[in-house]
């Protein structure tokens, strides 16, 4: 037997049988490195041997199993050798690691008494002491520090990080599967793969990690970084966490006050252009009025003031009476274009100065009235104004100044007509808008018209007049102003296209009702 054979060429039975106590493990090899005898305190490392005596492996099968690839090289060259010499190795079998120092010995048969002892514990000091000097160590250092294992569970963290987060995560705590962002997971797996993750500034409550973590929310800047073993390999991660939160608090509330001052600059600046905008408009508006109601009123007294000395002369000669009567029907006529005027001045400052109901009117009610005063203001000029409507029963978003619009539409349709007979044609349609109907009238005149250059500035209060020209009054600013509040629209065209003399063509737009 082998056995038999071992104890002919070693004479030291005994001390073979005691190898086990003296020793945690021994395996003899032949010449051809296979292996004879084994004995080891740990079971699953007999029964593996067991399996290779069995097969008649060789030794060197372990090495390339189970041991670095440095060692294995070792420990070969050693063997082949027969060199005395003591080496440790690191077996890993079923995923436990164990550190030995091996003892070789040699005979004259070219035998291999290979004596284990387990230094595990050795390492096992030599680590926690480590641990115990890096935490040490790290508890020196100012900025939070926790260190997370390559599957991102907590390990440790120094006594910044406790001052910090007010507690320790519980060692089942996992970075990598909680609530923290992609982005801050990825910089804890950029340290684990040898890299410096970057997080930045961060936003983070541990609370939500721990219930017994106070429930506070900290402004903190990560970064995240790789731990490694003797041999080089990565062992763990370590986050450094840098509180910020009185700093960034404070930034905040900069930026904050920051933007309420420039809020309120804004505030102020916009109070301050409408004021002007207010004061100057308010300028502008009483130096148009002043305007128009000294040439409109000027002209109105002219008239008057031939009507009476003409009438004056006729009584003197004792003419036909019926002249006399139509200078006093010119006078009537004057004094009530006076009244309007007035009254179309108190409503345009109404309009700019006071916000006015706008309630569904009825069309033709006002309409009709319209038609009516023109024609008693003019008996003597022959007046056919024809309407043409889409329906009988129309109601727009108005008020009682509707009425004024179509009599200064109608108006200024008699007032600027040379003919001998007045042509008017007033054509109501529907027409679509974006969310809503709206009411389109037409004023078709035969008057003069008007020409292109004029056609916007009519619409205006600042409009350019002088005394010889024949001004439309106040009655189509009032009409503009108006429809501006209405949301509505006015603008005048072409009665016969291309051809201004032939007439003009009111056009406006209210929403229906």
């Amino acid at each position: 037997m082998e056995l038999e054979e071992i104890e002919k060429t070693i004479n030291y039975k005994d001390l073979l049988d005691n190898f086990i106590d003296l020793f945690d493990g021994f395996i003899y090899l032949n010449e051809d490195f296979q292996i004879v005898e084994s004995e080891f305190n740990q079971s699953n490392i007999n029964a593996y041997l067991n399996n290779l005596k069995m097969q008649q492996e060789s030794f060197f099968t372990i090495l390339d199993d189970f041991s670095t690839e440095k060692n294995n090289k070792n420990l070969r060259s050693i063997l082949k050798q027969h060199k005395t010499q003591v080496l440790e190795v690191d077996l890993e079998i079923e995923n436990i690691i164990n550190s030995y120092e091996i003892f070789t010995i040699f005979n004259d048969a070219n035998r291999i008494l290979l004596l284990f002892r387990d230094v595990s514990y050795k390492y096992k000091i030599i680590k926690e002491k480590q641990q115990h000097i890096l935490k040490n160590f790290m508890d020196l250092i100012p900025y939070a520090i926790e260190i997370r294992d390559p599957q991102g569970y907590f390990i440790a963290g120094n006594r910044a990080f406790r001052e910090m987060w007010g507690a320790y995560p519980s060692a089942d705590h996992n970075i990598l599967l909680d609530h923290h962002k992609e982005h801050e997971k990825q910089a804890l797996m950029d340290a684990l793969n040898g890299k410096i993750g970057r997080v930045g500034e961060s936003y983070y409550n541990p609370h939500m990690a721990d219930p017994n973590a106070p429930d506070k929310y900290h402004w903190v800047n990560v970064i995240c970084f790789p731990i490694y073993e003797a041999n080089g390999q990565i062992e763990s991660a370590a986050c450094m966490y840098e509180d910020i939160t009185e700093r960034k608090e404070a930034q905040l509330k900069v930026e904050e006050l920051k933007q309420q001052l420039e809020d309120r600059v804004r505030e102020r600046t916009i109070k301050l252009e409408n004021s002007e905008k207010k004061y100057r408009k308010a300028y502008n508006r009483a130096n148009c009025f002043k305007g128009l109601f000294n040439h409109d009123i000027s002209n109105i007294f002219n008239r008057i003031s031939n009507a009476i000395e003409l009438s004056h002369e006729l009584l003197l000669k004792g003419s036909n009476t019926n002249q006399i009567f139509r200078n006093f029907e010119l006078i009537d006529q004057q004094l009530k274009r006076g009244k309007k005027l007035v009254y179309n001045i108190r409503n345009l400052s109404e309009i700019e100065e006071s916000e006015m109901p706008i309630i569904p009117i009825d069309v033709f009610e006002n309409l009709k009235n319209a038609i009516e005063f023109v024609r008693f203001n003019f008996p003597s000029r022959s007046i056919n104004i024809s309407v043409k409507s889409f329906q009988k029963d129309i109601k727009v978003f108005a008020n009682e100044l509707l009425l004024d619009v179509f009599e200064n539409i109608l108006i200024n349709a008699v007032d600027y007509n040379n003919n001998e007979r007045v042509e008017i044609q007033i054509d109501i349609n529907r027409e679509n808008g974006i969310e809503t109907y709206f009411v389109r009238f037409e004023f078709r005149d035969n008057g003069i018209g008007i020409k292109d250059e004029r056609k916007k500035k009519i619409f205006t209060e600042g409009m350019n007049r002088n005394r010889d020209s024949k001004g439309l009054g106040l009655g189509l600013s009032l009409v503009s102003k108006f429809l501006e509040l209405c949301e509505g629209k006015i603008w005048v065209e072409n009665r016969i296209f291309d051809d201004h003399t032939k007439g003009s063509n009111f056009i406006i737009l209210i929403k229906e009702a």
